[in-house]
């Protein structure tokens, strides 16, 4: 398994653990918003994207 495979299963991980919790968090359901978790759980999807080159720098081509 290569890197970029690891870090596409991490970034699953990660991204499956925000939608878990953005279902069933009151903050993120009731206010449409992103509570301090959610907000922490997107980052780490954010980094994981960007380590795999799925970021907004590699889809601007820049």
């Amino acid at each position: 398994m290569t890197v970029v495979q690891k870090l596409e299963i991490q970034e699953e991980k990660a991204w499956n653990a925000y939608l878990d919790h953005s279902r069933t968090c009151s903050a993120c359901v009731t206010f449409y918003a992103y509570c301090p978790v959610a907000a922490g759980l997107l980052k780490t999807v954010r980094d994981f994207r960007d380590a795999i080159g799925w970021g907004p720098d590699a889809r601007s081509g820049t």
